[in-house]
């Protein structure tokens, strides 16, 4: 098992943000080409294609309505649908896949031991990425066997879309989904609170989420240039005495940090209980 070639294919079922990002990425930094790229779903042949979409298509890839009959050799699954929604056609998945193919899921709350079951198949990984794949700059939690080349090949498709961590407990997904999953809502949260006190101050509306939404982007490329810790960059703008302090020690006194650890707790106990863990 652990020799498994790499795939030379792939099966997107679910042309949605995540999967078409997913099949952008590949394609883009040249994992696999456009040829051998397929998605399947349904809603996206009867719609209008997103960009995204139709930028994949445009590099060769192909879209389809439903699955093939049968799933060629070398080719891998990526399950990109709605829990619910693989509940329903899980069983005529079964009679399309053949057993043994590689399988990567990004679906919460379906664990690896139920795809392996349904599809007959122990080579299954399953992934986490969060919402901003879709820009390329992801962050994907990646639980799997020791496969080789499939582990490899799992690693450098989500490191297509941003990076990519290695877990070895399935159950830190859970965990992993209220940090990094709902963390671009916790950095819109605070750009929320950052234009409406901007208001309260004497900003307009729109100066108010125009400063908000700069001083998060400024922010943020800092992090990406400056290696240095979150706590030395903290302290980098806040003088002693000075007015980021005197905020700083009021988001203390507030409780704000230990505010955003019981959220972050709250969040892995609802994931947990999503995904039956």
């Amino acid at each position: 098992m652990n020799d498994t070639p790499a795939p030379t294919s792939l099966v997107i079922l679910g042309a949605g943000h995540m999967g078409s990002a997913i099949a952008r990425g590949v394609v883009g930094v040249g994992v696999l080409p456009g040829e051998a790229i397929t998605l399947v779903d349904p809603g996206a042949v009867q719609g209008p294609l997103s960009d995204t979409l139709a930028n994949v298509i445009g590099e060769g890839a192909t879209l389809l309505p439903s699955m093939p009959t049968r799933l060629a050799p070398g080719a891998a699954l990526l399950l990109a649908v709605k829990p619910q929604v693989y509940a329903t056609i899980a069983p005529s998945l079964a009679t399309m896949v053949p057993a043994g193919t590689p399988v990567i899921s990004i679906m919460a709350g379906i664990t690896r031991a139920r795809i392996q079951q349904d599809l007959r198949t122990e080579q299954v990984v399953r992934a986490m990425p969060n919402l901003p794949v879709a820009v390329g700059c992801g962050c994907t939690a990646l639980v799997g066997p020791t496969l080789g080349e499939l582990r490899g090949w799992s690693e450098q498709l989500f490191a297509s879309v941003g990076t990519s961590i290695v877990l070895d407990d399935e159950s830190l997904l859970d965990a992993f989904t209220a940090l990094a999953g709902s963390g671009p809502a916790y950095l819109f949260y605070l750009g929320e609170a950052l234009s409406r006190a901007g208001q309260q101050v004497g900003f307009g509306e729109f100066a108010s989420r125009e400063i908000a939404r700069q001083v998060l982007l400024g922010a943020a490329a800092m992090l990406e240039c400056d290696g240095r810790s979150f706590e030395s960059l903290r302290a980098a703008v806040t003088s002693p005495g000075g007015t980021t302090h005197a905020a700083c020690t009021t988001l203390d006194a507030r409780g704000v940090m230990d505010a955003f650890t019981a959220a972050i707790k709250a969040g892995t106990a609802r994931a947990g209980e999503l995904s039956g863990t």
